[in-house]
C-alpha cells in the first residue's frame, strides 16, 4: 500500500502543479514530519511514508511546469510552420534505424535570425535516411522545416512525444556536422558500451534471435527484420520486444542476492548495489520511459525498505 500512497501523492502533485505555481522553497515542507522520529519511536514507518508522500506531492507540483514549452521565441516550438529554420545543436541520443529511416533527438542551442545567432531551447525528433552517419554528441547545423507532431485517429503521437520532452519533428533536413564528441563524455561511453554489447550478442547468436535479444535486453530494435516486426504487430505481442519493468525486476533480484551474499544484511550495502545496477541498466537501455518509471518505483521501494529496516529494532 505504501507505493499506492506515493503514486497517489505524485498524481495529486501533478494536478496541483497544473493549477498553482509553487515556490521551490516549499519543498522543505516535506521534511517537517522527520523531527517526530527523534521524539517518538512508535509509528516510525508511518512518519517516513508521510515524508515521502509529501516529497512526491510537492516535487510533482514543481516538476509539472518545468516541462511545459515556453510560448516565446526562446523555444523552437515558436517557429513551427516556417518554411526554413536554421538551428545549431547537439544529437542528444544515439540514432535509431527503422527500415529506410533513422531518427535521433536534436537538442537545439541557437537559432539563426538574419545574420546573427540567438539562444534557443527545445528538443526535436529528426528523421534522416538510414544510411546517414551521425552519432551521439555530434554538433550540427540544421536547416529545415519545424513541424508539430501529428495526432492520428488511434494514437496521439504528439502527446506521446511531449511526455519525452519532444515538441517538434523535422523530416530530412539539410545537416552539417560542425564537431564530434560534444556531448556528455560519460553518456558517450555508456552508449558505446551499449553498442559493443549489441555487437557481442550479434556475434554469439544467430538471426533473428540476435536481433530479438538486442531489442529485449538493450532496447536496440533497429536490427529486427521488418517482417518479424509485422508478425509481432499482427499477433498483438509487440510489447514483448520492448524493455520493460520485468527486466528491472530481474536485475534488482540478481544484485540484491549478490549484495546479500557479498556484504550480508547488516549495513544495507545490498540495496545500494541493486539501485546502482538498476540505474546503470536504465542508462544503457537509453532511459526509455517504461524503464525509467520502473527504476523510480524500484528506487522508492528500496529506500523505503532501507529506512523502515533501520527504524525497526533488531530482534
Amino acid at each position: 500500500m505504501t507505493l499506492v500512497y506515493i503514486s497517489l501523492a505524485w498524481i495529486l502533485g501533478i494536478a496541483l502543479g497544473s493549477r498553482v505555481h509553487l515556490p521551490a522553497a516549499l519543498l522543505a515542507v516535506s521534511l517537517l514530519p522527520l523531527p517526530i522520529l527523534a521524539i517518538r519511536r512508535a509509528n516510525r514507518r508511518a512518519v517516513i511514508t508521510a515524508t515521502v508522500c509529501l516529497l512526491a506531492l510537492i516535487g510533482a507540483a514543481l516538476y509539472y511546469p518545468l516541462h511545459l514549452p515556453p510560448a516565446d521565441a526562446s523555444d523552437i516550438s515558436f517557429y513551427h510552420g516556417q518554411d526554413k529554420v536554421t538551428l545549431k545543436g547537439l544529437i542528444s541520443s544515439p540514432p535509431e534505424t527503422n527500415g529506410k529511416n533513422a531518427q535521433f533527438r536534436f537538442s537545439a542551442a541557437e537559432i539563426k535570425t538574419g545574420e546573427t545567432w540567438q539562444k534557443v531551447s527545445g528538443t526535436a525528433l529528426v528523421y534522416v535516411p538510414a544510411y546517414a552517419e551521425y552519432h551521439y554528441g555530434d554538433l550540427l547545423i540544421l536547416n529545415g522545416k519545424l513541424e508539430v507532431p501529428p495526432v492520428f485517429d488511434d494514437f496521439d503521437y504528439r502527446d506521446y512525444l511531449a511526455h519525452q520532452g519532444i515538441s517538434t519533428i523535422v523530416y530530412y533536413p539539410h545537416l552539417e556536422v560542425v564537431a564530434h564528441g560534444q556531448g556528455s563524455k560519460i553518456l558517450g561511453r555508456i552508449y558505446d558500451l551499449r553498442h559493443r554489447l549489441g555487437q557481442t550478442i550479434a556475434q554469439t547468436m544467430p538471426e533473428p534471435q540476435a536481433s530479438l535479444a538486442q531489442g529485449i535486453v538493450l532496447g536496440l530494435r533497429s536490427n529486427i527484420p521488418e517482417d518479424l516486426n509485422q508478425n509481432f504487430a499482427r499477433t498483438g505481442t509487440t510489447h514483448v520486444l520492448a524493455v520493460s519493468g520485468l527486466n528491472l525486476s530481474i536485475i534488482a533480484g540478481v544484485f540484491v542476492s549478490l549484495g546479500i551474499w557479498l556484504f550480508g544484511r547488516r549495513h544495507y550495502f545490498y540495496i545500494w548495489l541493486a539501485l546502482a545496477a538498476i540505474w546503470f541498466y536504465a542508462l544503457i537501455t537509453g532511459m526509455q520511459a517504461p524503464v525509467v518509471r520502473s527504476a523510480i518505483m524500484a528506487s522508492i521501494a528500496g529506500k523505503l525498505n532501507n529506512c523502515v529496516s533501520r527504524s525497526m529494532p533488531t530482534l
